[in-house]
């Protein structure tokens, strides 16, 4: 079947030469069991460390839709960034994508530091191209009241600091309810192991399955900050002061009201505890929850580290 797609691949304008050197070695990575599963596949051609072409198979149309609507859309916009989609298709119940084969390396929590400013402009650059116009109230009822509130009754109860937090949240929230807020699609699984340093600091993202999921600006950014393995950015102070930092930094790229952020990072990482609940992802659930408690630790001023008050009126949106 893999040979059949990328032969299909290799008639495609542009790409005749991706057999050139013979049929190509295959490498095959399976990230989850379940209905859920994806398979990918990547095609090295001979004495090449770079993967000539991927191909991921998926038996989960909503995924690979979301995925192949993610690529098609993003490419063309994000190139270095995102991975070229070259063929879609089903064979024998699999649906599958062929992409392009990017080179890259992982991202050591560590080195975050040093490619924050590579990821920021990607996310300000993604939140121009995604940004679907004012959010209404219905949209902040499904996208934040209700996260909020299903958190809050799954874990927050019995007079804990995550209840507070939960309660300041709410407080803050009641607070803007005239500040502008834009509906900005997002990745929905930005943690490390989606993104690849490229050549030249590029930042290379993947595993686009989620896209479209959440559209709360700021997202991607406080999924990625609360799941960096061994680092607390609520409890390392210099660790935080970067992250903390780049959320202003495009907050003030994309004109976001910086007031919005005391909202949006706490509830994008509840929003992400309990995507991970309902996947069964058990170690970034803990992390992300982990996260939160430091958070909340912080006593009645926790969301202050967040984002200050904005001088003069809300910026328009759209």
């Amino acid at each position: 079947m893999i040979d059949e797609i990328i032969a299909q691949v290799a008639r495609a304008p542009g790409l005749e030469t991706l057999l050139a050197r013979g049929p190509l070695a295959y490498c095959l990575y399976n990230n989850r069991g379940g209905p859920a599963s994806t398979i990918l596949v990547l095609g090295f051609a001979a004495d090449a460390r770079r993967p000539a072409v991927a191909v991921k198979l998926s038996r989960d149309r909503e995924r690979d839709s979301r995925e192949h609507a993610a690529l098609a859309r993003l490419a063309p916009k994000l190139p270095g960034c995102v991975p070229s989609l070259y063929l879609a298709g089903e064979r024998c119940g699999w649906r599958f994508l062929a992409m392009e084969g990017v080179a890259g390396a992982p991202i050591p929590a560590a080195r975050l530091p040093r490619h924050l400013a590579s990821i920021v402009g990607l996310m300000v650059a993604l939140h121009q191209e995604c940004d679907e116009g004012l959010m209404s109230a219905g949209d902040v009822a499904a996208e934040i009241e209700a996260p909020l509130a299903t958190f809050e009754r799954d874990y927050g109860g019995g007079r804990t600091a995550l209840e507070g937090l939960c309660r300041a949240v709410g407080n803050h929230l009641a607070s803007l309810r005239d500040v502008a807020l834009p509906r900005v699609l997002q990745h929905g699984d930005f943690t490390l192991g989606n993104l690849l340093a490229g050549p030249k600091g590029t930042v290379m993202v993947v595993d686009w399955e989620e896209f479209g999921v959440a559209r709360t600006p700021g997202y991607d950014l406080a999924v990625l900050f609360s799941n960096l393995p061994g680092r607390d950015p609520f409890a390392d102070r210099k660790l935080g002061k970067v992250c903390f930092g780049a959320l202003a930094a495009y907050a003030a790229a994309t004109g976001l009201d910086p007031r919005w952020l005391k909202v949006l990072v706490p509830v994008g990482m509840m929003r992400f505890v309990l995507f991970c609940a309902s996947e069964g992802r058990e170690e970034p659930l803990e992390r992300t929850l982990a996260r939160l408690k430091s958070l909340a630790r912080r006593g009645p001023g926790a969301l202050d580290v967040l984002g200050g008050e904005a001088p003069g009126p809300p910026p328009a949106h759209g």
